[in-house]
């Protein structure tokens, strides 16, 4: 069961750091600010 737990977490993280990256690359380029400074 902690398994279940493990792989559940670790999905979420995968899918919560892929948005992050996509939606910090769009707030760079709307705010006319570097991907450094966003911390991309």
């Amino acid at each position: 069961m902690m398994w279940v737990g493990f792989i559940f977490s670790a999905a979420v993280i995968v899918i919560a750091a892929t948005q992050l990256a996509k939606y910090g690359d769009i707030i760079a380029i709307r705010t006319r600010l570097g991907g450094m400074f966003i911390g991309i």
